[in-house]
């Protein structure tokens, strides 16, 4: 597609607006191959000047689809300045984010399930509500004014000090929600002057909390600790784990009900290099029981990337675990790993990495596993990509696994493993390497 150019005599001549009147039929849009851009201007109804707004859809939609999304934008423009907004600088952040932020997050029909849990998540961290760090946040948004977090040197120190709690990644996704999903609608309505935050670049690399990985990026266990480690899961006794009476709110029983989920999820990703995040969102009719052993056909709602793929359950043992899990769903729509107070609700991502650290300490203890000392659940896929490499194709690994979003596919299904290549999979990892 040939580039557009941008419609010169409009920005140079400034065509005048009435109140409500906007540019869209007479902008012109460019095109940089990916993306059709079209800049475009509005006059909102009690402003004496127009304001510049862009819209972009991708390369391989229509311009009539581009200029529906502007006028779509245009017409919620509009409604917001007519209601007013209810927000000043001095009203509290964290009464904002609940109020608004939350709200339009959850309704967003293009995120997907996953993709809004990670939004709630980040928000928490910004808030200060971290269960998997007891330090106070000195730079929460929970206890300061719209006006005070749109401050540039608090804001900056915010994300900085979840560098520093929470590790780099999680800062990096911090700073993006807070400038894209924050601060913009804020400039945007016109509550705070401008978005501080469009054009900072926070050396949150400088602080960041050091990531367990080693240098290789990778944490893996060798054959022999890998069949040590699933054989005393496999075998291991949940109340020997656990003092009798309660602790806190919970009674024996529950938390011997969390324990049993921990351990059994922990099993189910290493029998099957699925992520925690993906382990915990498994459901009954994702199942698939053959001749060839135990398969999931995991859907892109809760897969990284949102691309589907089938993963086996490759060790045996492992899948008789799941099956007896599985006889004991009321219905094919639960969840293998519920919140164990409430069978009916998603087991909360940081309450799972919560429960299943102590099993993780207890096996390096028990078993002498260092690398159960800092590597958590993704070891288990780089442990089974390690093993497999020599039985089972690059391509048919990526399916079994799943990649990052990066990865150009539409599907891993494709070459997802077969039944044969399953059982070879299998019995490579029971029999070790001379298989």
């Amino acid at each position: 597609m040939a580039n557009q150019r941008s419609d010169h005599k409009e920005s140079a001549t400034r065509i005048i607006l009435a109140d409500g009147e906007d540019s869209i039929a007479n902008a012109r849009y460019t095109t940089d191959g990916t993306y059709l851009k079209l800049v475009w201007r509005i006059r909102l109804p009690g402003h004496t000047e127009s304001r510049q707004v862009v819209t972009r859809v991708r390369a391989d939609q229509t311009q009539g689809a581009l200029r529906a999304k502007a006028r779509a934008k245009a017409k919620s423009m509009l409604a917001e300045n007519r209601s007013g907004s209810k927000w000043t600088l001095a009203s509290p952040m964290a009464d904002y984010i609940q109020g608004s932020v939350m709200p339009k997050i959850a309704m967003h029909s293009d995120l997907s399930p996953r993709s809004k849990e990670t939004y709630f998540r980040i928000i928490r961290r910004l808030l200060g509500q971290c269960s998997d760090d007891p330090r106070p946040h000195r730079y929460s948004l929970d206890k300061v004014t719209i006006g005070a977090a749109a401050n540039h040197d608090f804001a900056v120190n915010c994300l900085m000090e979840i560098a520093e709690f929470h590790g780099l990644e999680t800062s990096r996704q911090a700073f993006g929600l807070y400038r894209g999903k924050i601060l913009k609608p804020l400039a945007a309505s016109q509550v705070i002057e401008s978005n501080l935050l469009m054009h900072a670049q926070p050396d949150l690399r400088s602080v960041a909390k050091p990531s367990t990985r080693s240098k290789s990026g990778v944490i893996a266990l060798d054959e022999d600790d890998y069949g040590r480690s699933l054989k005393w899961m496999l075998e291991h006794d949940p109340t020997t784990h656990l003092a009798p009476g309660k602790v806190g709110r919970w009674d024996f029983e529950q938390l011997r009900v969390k324990y049993v989920n921990a351990l059994n999820l922990t099993l189910l990703q290493a029998a099957s290099g699925l992520r925690q995040d993906e382990a915990r969102l498994v459901r009954g009719y994702m199942f698939r029981d053959s001749e060839d052993g135990l398969a999931m056909d995991l859907p892109a709602e809760i897969t990284k990337g949102s691309i589907e793929r089938i993963s086996w359950v490759l060790d045996p043992d492992v899948a008789d675990r799941m099956r007896a899990l599985l006889a004991s769903l009321s219905s094919p729509e639960d969840l293998l790993f519920p919140q164990p107070a409430d069978h009916s609700k998603l087991w909360a991502r940081e309450r799972v990495t919560r429960e299943t650290r102590p099993l993780y300490q207890k096996m390096n203890t028990v078993l002498g596993i260092e690398e159960f000392e800092k590597g958590r659940s993704h070891l288990w896929r780089a442990t089974l990509n390690e093993m497999l490499k020599d039985t089972i194709s690059q391509e048919a690994r990526a399916a079994q696994f799943g990649h990052t979003a990066a990865v150009n596919v539409k599907s891993y299904t494709r070459n997802a493993l077969t039944g044969p290549e399953a059982a070879r999979a299998s019995i490579r990892i029971k029999r070790g390497p001379d298989y």
